[in-house]
């Protein structure tokens, strides 16, 4: 086994973060040493090789006589959690190796109690009433299972145009285009590039169909196996398109019949939710409806679509609005500015526009005057004032009070987002739909590893809990990172661009790259990876067997 390699260790029962709490938050285990309490105790000493090689001394307890009271049992309790998780981690067959040095400390913390006493309550709540929206993202993001029905597995580059791979790993596509736009996970018509000037919709078999075509195949495969409409509103007029006769701007539906005659000088958001944002014949910024109705005069020219019955605007500051700018990077739109990943997790990030939200009757519900304001979210967003940052609900109220925080990752499913204590530099949680803090800040670092996983840091331990049981399934030192689970039970942990392993939500190590053949890997999907080898890329499954071998020039999972 390389060196790399040897530094790994899934923690038997390292810590077990269960499920002591106080009123929904989280209480530390009461101390052993009880006035009732007498206890004798014999300990050895004994010189270890530390991770880092230095020498070091480990006093480990041997023995213990205890009389226990009343007030030491819930310490008990814990221990013997810790215990029966080992035993059940132990009978599921979890690996039990690595560095010895590593192990050794590891042990002798948890048997200590040096490293934590407390308990991670379970913060996942089967069949919690989430926003509706958020139930239907499956089928507005460019990755997710729909697709695989559809027999489409990845995108593939190869002499510098792209193409579609089937779950077979053969060519349905050959690489042809420029770019592949995307992919409707209902229907499989793809909509390609084929130069700077041209697009056009492709049938996952190469034919070419009409944009009427493509708009009528995905009107009709919103209805599901069961006949019920998908839970996302729709009008009429969201299918709307702009197109200019004259200098002027006007409206057609999807059957390319002209709506709203040409009348206006620009057209700055198109329709969504009935709502369209454009420049009339005056020169202002209005909405109008699909009838091209003037509804409200907006509050500034950069104007987006709504989306949840909120639409964002922008002020520029100085003559430069650097978040128009980043905008084009991240996205741009009302959801554009996330740092996170398409599935509502990760870091939830400023991107420096000075922004603002309007409800569908245009009355402002954040103010763009607020010194920062984080991009929305289904549950409200971040604001930052006078060096205090908070949370708010989508109308404006405030659900976690504003205090000396840095705002971390947001779990948009869970709701539930990190902060750390400005004073201590320590991380918790809070919920963002009660403003409870979940989790003290207790611990180095915490980031979500997906819609039940949980990845916690300290005292150079990084470990991986189920968000749902609170209990801790794998750990390895800090230098190494355990990728989140995305679209996917598998993930990646990896030294820096070495050592990779696939590990499962379980903890259990199915594949480890001993040969250190892997470059890159990118988050698994459908059971599969694409993965960097020799400088191409590939696709391979959870036992590290190729489905596709590395012979392209990029590959992307869909």
């Amino acid at each position: 086994m390389c060196g790399g390699l040897k530094k790994r260790y899934i923690l038997t029962a390292l810590v077990c973060f269960g499920a002591v709490m106080s009123g929904g938050g989280f209480v530390q285990a009461e101390s052993t040493t009880a006035e009732s309490t007498t206890a004798e105790s014999r300990s050895e000493t004994r010189t270890t090789v530390d991770r880092n090689g230095t020498i070091a001394e480990r006093v480990r307890r041997t023995e213990s006589r205890t009389t226990v009271s009343s007030e030491t049992k819930d310490s008990d309790a814990i221990r013997n959690m810790a215990a029966e998780q080992r035993r059940q981690m132990e009978h599921m067959g979890l690996p039990h190796t690595g560095d010895r040095a590593f192990n050794e400390k590891v042990e002798y913390q948890y048997e200590s109690g040096v490293v934590l006493n407390e308990l991670l309550a379970p913060l996942v709540v089967p069949n919690r009433n989430v926003p509706k929206s958020i139930g239907t993202w499956a089928g507005m993001t460019f990755q997710n299972d729909r697709i695989i029905e559809q027999g489409i597995l990845a995108k593939c580059k190869s002499g510098g145009k792209w193409g579609i791979l089937g779950t077979d790993g053969k060519e349905l596509i050959a690489p042809a285009y420029k770019e592949i736009l995307d992919v409707n996970d209902r229907t499989g018509v793809i909509h390609v590039m084929v130069d700077k000037k041209t697009t056009r919709f492709i049938s996952k078999t190469g034919e070419q169909l009409t944009p009427e075509a493509a708009d009528e195949s995905d009107r009709r495969s919103r209805t599901d196996a069961a006949g019920q409409e998908d839970s996302r509103e729709y009008y009429d007029s969201d299918g709307y398109t702009s197109f200019k006769e004259k200098g002027k701007y006007g409206f057609k539906d999807g059957m390319g019949k002209v709506v709203i005659s040409p009348r206006y000088k620009d057209v700055l958001a198109e329709f969504s939710e009935d709502r369209a944002f454009v420049k009339n014949e005056k020169g202002k910024i209005v909405a109008v409806d699909g009838s091209g109705r003037e509804l409200f005069q907006a509050p500034s020219n950069q104007m987006y679509a709504y989306e949840g019955g909120l639409a964002e605007y922008r002020r520029k500051v100085g003559g430069f609005n650097v978040g128009s700018l980043l905008g084009f990077v991240t996205g741009g739109l009302i959801y554009g500015g996330f740092g996170y990943n398409g599935i509502g997790l990760g870091g939830f990030t400023y991107d420096g526009a000075k922004r603002g939200y309007i409800d569908r009757d245009g009355n402002i519900v954040i103010d763009s005057k607020n010194d920062k304001v984080w991009p929305m979210t289904w549950y409200g967003t971040v604001i930052k004032n006078d060096g205090k940052t908070g949370f708010v609900n989508r109308k404006g109220e405030y659900v976690i009070r504003p205090g000396d925080y840095d705002v971390g990752d947001l779990d948009e499913i869970n709701g539930l987002l990190v902060l750390k204590d400005g004073k201590t530099g320590k991380s918790g949680i809070f919920s963002v739909e009660t403003g409870q803090q979940v989790i003290p800040f207790r611990y180095d670092g915490i980031t979500f590893a997906g819609s039940d996983r949980l990845v916690v840091e300290k005292n150079g331990v990084r470990s991986l809990y189920n968000m749902r049981t609170g209990y801790s399934v794998f750990s390895v030192s800090t230098d190494m990172t355990i990728d989140p689970f995305l679209h996917d039970r598998l993930t990646w942990v990896h030294q820096g661009s070495s050592n990779y392993e696939v590990i499962n939500d379980q903890g259990q190590i199915l594949f480890a790259d001993k040969e250190g053949l892997i470059e890159e890997a990118r988050p698994f999907s459908h059971g599969y990876s694409a993965v960097k080898a020799k400088g191409k890329w590939g696709i391979m499954g959870a036992s590290g067997k190729w489905l596709v071998q590395p012979v392209y020039q990029d590959l992307d999972i869909l």
